[in-house]
C-alpha cells in the first residue's frame, strides 16, 4: 500500500465534500483574540489567546505548507501556548480530544503533508444522516447517558458496512470514554486497511489504554505498506518497552526499505529485549531475501 496519490486525494475531496478551509472569522471575536505563530526549521511555536481554532490551524497550515481540510467547522475559541514543538506533536496538542488524521509522504517522512480534521458536531451529524438505521446506537451517541455496551454494539454493526466514508463515520468511537469501544473501532479500521484508516489508527497509538495501543499496532501490521511502517515509527519512542517490541514485530511483518530502516534504529533501543527482537527480525528478513 503506497501513500495517497494526487488523484485519490482529489477524488476523496470531490465525493465526500472535504471542504477547503476558508477564513471566516467573527469580527467582534477577532478584535479581542491574539494569535502569534512561528514555524521555523520544523518546529512550531504558538501563542493563542481566545483565538478561533480554525484560524489557528489555517495559520499553522500556511506557515508549514501543510495541506488542510476540515469536515464541518471548528469555530470554538482556544487559549494555548507552547514553544519549539515538532509539527506532529504540536498538532496533537492543538487537536487533543478531536478526530483527525495525518498523511505522510515518502519523500518527507519527518513532516506530515496533509491534515484532515472532523469537528465533533459534524461527526455526529454525519453519522445521523448516513447511518441512523444501520447504527442507531452510535447515531444517538451520548457517553453520559448511553451504555458502553450499546455503543460497542453500534461500532460492531458498522464493521459490516462498506462505504467510502467508513473511517470518518467511526470518528466518534475513536474518542469514546470506553476502551472497549475504542478497541472495536481499531479492529474496524484494521479491516479497511487503506491510507485514510492508517491516519486514524495513528491517533490510537497514543491512546491511554495499552490494549488499544497494542491493537492499533497489530492493525497497522495487517494493513502493511510504507505508510504503516512510517506511522509505527512513533511507537519506537513509546515509554513502554513491550509496545516498542510489538512495533518491531509489526515492522518485520510489513517489511520493505522503510521498515528495515526503522528496525535498524531499534537495534540501539535502550531496552535489551527490544534490541534482541530487532536483531532477530532483521536476521529473519535477511534470510528471506
Amino acid at each position: 500500500m503506497s501513500c495517497f496519490s494526487l488523484a485519490f486525494i482529489a477524488a476523496l475531496f470531490a465525493v465526500h465534500a472535504l471542504v477547503p478551509v476558508a477564513a471566516q472569522t467573527d469580527p467582534e471575536a477577532a478584535a479581542t483574540a491574539e494569535l502569534h505563530i512561528v514555524f521555523d526549521d520544523g518546529l512550531l511555536s504558538v501563542d493563542a489567546r481566545d483565538a478561533e481554532l480554525q484560524a489557528v490551524l489555517e495559520e499553522v497550515a500556511a506557515q508549514s505548507g501543510l495541506a488542510l481540510s476540515i469536515r464541518g467547522s471548528l469555530r470554538d475559541n482556544m487559549t494555548i501556548a507552547f514553544t519549539g514543538l515538532a509539527l506532529t506533536t504540536a498538532i496533537d496538542r492543538l487537536l487533543h480530544g478531536r478526530s483527525f488524521a495525518l498523511q505522510y509522504d515518502s519523500g518527507s517522512p519527518s513532516l506530515p503533508s496533509r491534515l484532515w480534521v472532523m469537528s465533533a458536531s459534524n461527526s455526529r451529524a454525519e453519522t445521523d444522516a448516513r447511518g441512523a438505521d444501520a447504527v442507531p446506537g452510535l447515531a444517538r451517541r451520548n457517553s453520559s447517558a448511553m451504555a458502553s455496551r450499546e455503543r460497542l454494539e453500534a461500532v460492531s454493526a458498522m464493521s459490516d458496512r462498506e462505504t467510502d466514508t467508513f473511517a470518518f463515520e467511526l470518528a466518534p468511537a475513536l474518542a469514546d470514554e470506553s476502551p472497549a469501544v475504542r478497541l472495536e473501532a481499531v479492529h474496524a479500521l484494521g479491516e479497511i486497511g487503506d491510507d485514510t484508516s492508517t491516519g486514524f489508527l495513528q491517533q490510537l497509538l497514543f491512546d491511554p489504554d495499552v490494549d488499544v495501543r497494542a491493537a492499533a499496532i497489530d492493525a497497522l501490521a495487517e494493513a502493511g505498506g510504507e505508510l504503516s511502517a512510517l506511522t509505527l515509527s512513533a511507537v519506537l519512542r513509546d515509554p513502554d518497552p513491550a509496545l516498542r517490541e510489538n512495533a518491531v514485530y509489526a515492522l518485520g511483518e510489513i517489511g520493505g526499505p522503510r521498515a528495515m530502516e526503522l528496525l535498524n534504529q531499534a537495534t540501539s533501543d535502550s531496552d535489551e529485549s527490544v534490541r534482541q527482537v530487532a536483531d532477530e527480525v532483521l536476521r529473519e528478513l535477511d534470510d528471506q531475501q
